[in-house]
């Protein structure tokens, strides 16, 4: 039997969330992001002729009716500003006039749209990705277990980076790579976009999936330098190249394998 030669999980406890809806949201959206959106947006509205007048407030009313209509769904945006009984949300038409959420939605930015970086298909996102991803990490939970794997976001648009995966849940859309804790909550992610995904040159010899894992083992021990935490991930990133490199990161690593990644014997 193989001894493990890894320092043992000590547990520590923590007292439970008690954040309220509100606040938990306000910890990743706070004034920070709701400045940022703020900023791009007014200058994107003035850089077309048109008012750059939004408030901090109009803006987290703007994401409030966003989140509301994520699981109170129409089949057109505008029927929730409609007289009619079936389809008027108070909530929506109350907070907002249909004509100040529409100037909003033509305008939202979170960039400079003069100071993109080449090459990659999000650089119009990838300020709030950053912004997010530290964010989620300084706020996880501190576990063992992590898992790494692929998440899809139902898309049916045009874009270059919507992909299709038959035999899927979610088949059209965007894949993320994503970390996550053992209880499911998101850590890190990396929206995939072919060959130009944003990751670290470091690893690029190891291929794709091993430089997926890896970025993500670094965020972990950026936070916790010295932890020895236990990464999942399927076959489609595992090698014994991985495995090496996860071990002299001092991680710990459980993952199944393709009969062609075991090298020659």
């Amino acid at each position: 039997d193989i001894e493990p030669d890894f320092p043992l999980w000590n547990t520590i406890c923590r007292p439970k969330n008690t954040y309220t809806p509100l606040e938990a949201f306000s910890l990743f959206f706070d004034d920070k992001v709701v400045n940022m959106l703020v900023n791009y947006t007014n200058m994107y509205a003035t850089s077309h002729n048109r008012s750059g007048d939004i408030s901090d407030s109009e803006m987290i009313c703007f994401l409030g009716i966003l989140l509301v209509s994520g699981y109170l769904s129409v089949s057109r945006r505008y029927m929730y500003w409609e007289n009619s009984k079936d389809t008027n949300n108070i909530l929506i038409s109350e907070a907002m006039s249909r004509n100040r959420f529409s100037f909003l939605m033509q305008n939202i930015h979170c960039c400079d749209n003069t100071n993109l970086a080449a090459g990659d298909k999000f650089a119009k996102l990838r300020p709030l990705f950053d912004v997010l991803n530290q964010k989620f990490i300084d706020f996880a939970p501190f576990e063992e277990s992590h898992s790494i794997d692929e998440s899809m976001v139902p898309y049916f648009g045009q874009h270059g980076s919507k992909q299709f995966i038959k035999g899927k849940p979610i088949r059209w859309g965007y894949k993320l790579w994503a970390g996550t804790s053992a209880t499911g909550y998101v850590e890190w992610f990396e929206p995939y976009q072919g060959s130009t995904t944003v990751l670290s040159d470091k690893y690029k010899a190891l291929g794709l999936g091993a430089s997926v894992v890896l970025q993500f083992a670094e965020i972990l021990q950026r936070k916790h330098p010295g932890i020895s935490f236990h990464l999942y991930f399927d076959n489609y990133f595992t090698s014994l190249q991985l495995l090496e490199e996860l071990k002299k990161l001092g991680l710990k690593a459980t993952g199944t394998i393709r009969e062609n990644r075991l090298g020659k014997e």
